[in-house]
């Protein structure tokens, strides 16, 4: 609290170690840009604005302070399936693989996450069969490099590659995908219209096709992967790319990047 000094100077008591100095400048600068930022609005909040603009605006925010806090950006990842803009819904994507080891983000001191803070937030990168029908039926991978390096579809893979369980998953939902009705399908999978966004694809194979790719991806040994699958789902053969795809693994050349 302030106190008048001898001759009307006005002075605040500092400790030593708080002192303003050249050297801590840039350190005071930083602090003092993410408490505006928090306070100027809450990010949190504003990640349910039906105003694009606000609500992307949000999520960089939340970038901004998840890099000090992971709480912002886990909260992002589970907002994720009431994202109804689409290109906001990319975008939150993009940002949340800043927290993987990603190869194709040009890094910089603004947008570095610490390790630790990093980590915190992948522990929020689990998927279940489901939440993967999710995002495959809102990022509409292209069948031609779906995986591809510099693609979303690749920053899809960073996020889904720290799940432990991801193979599991995959299975499951391969398995799923060829036996739920259709209304299930919409309401409790895909969360398309009716349910959700007109944008979102509710046809199956929009997910089938890449959640076998990655299925393949992920085994020891593709072509036994790939024999397993079509004997217990026979119907995987009647999808659009498969020859392509089991001629690949035949030739001992598959391979998703």
């Amino acid at each position: 609290m302030a106190k008048m000094a001898p001759g009307g100077v006005g002075t605040i008591p500092v400790l030593p170690d708080t002192r303003l100095t050249p050297d801590g400048l840039k350190n005071f600068l930083e602090i003092a840009r993410r408490e505006c930022s928090a306070r100027r609005r809450d990010p949190l909040l504003d990640l349910t604005s039906a105003d694009s603009s606000l609500l992307q605006s949000a999520l960089f925010d939340c970038l901004a302070l998840g890099r000090h806090d992971p709480r912002y950006l886990t909260l992002v990842r589970r907002y994720l399936p009431f994202i109804e803009d689409q290109k906001s819904f990319y975008m939150a994507i993009s940002l949340l693989a800043h927290a993987t080891a990603h190869p194709n983000i040009l890094w910089h001191p603004g947008n570095y996450i610490p390790e630790a803070v990093a980590n915190e937030i992948c522990r929020s990168f689990r998927w279940t069969p489901s939440d993967i029908a999710m995002l495959l039926s809102r990022l509409c991978l292209p069948e031609a490099g779906m995986w591809s390096y510099g693609s979303i579809g690749h920053t899809l893979y960073m996020l889904l590659r720290e799940d432990k369980s991801l193979r599991w998953s995959i299975d499951q939902l391969l398995t799923e995908a060829f036996r739920e009705q259709d209304l299930t399908w919409r309401s409790c999978w895909v969360k398309g219209p009716p349910f959700g966004p007109e944008w979102v694809r509710t046809d199956r194979e929009t997910v089938i096709l890449p959640s076998l790719t990655l299925a393949l991806e992920l085994a020891p040994d593709p072509k036994e992967r790939l024999d397993e699958l079509t004997e217990r789902l026979p119907s995987i053969k009647k999808i659009e790319w498969f020859t392509e795809v089991s001629e690949s693994v035949a030739e001992g050349w598959f391979g998703i990047f």
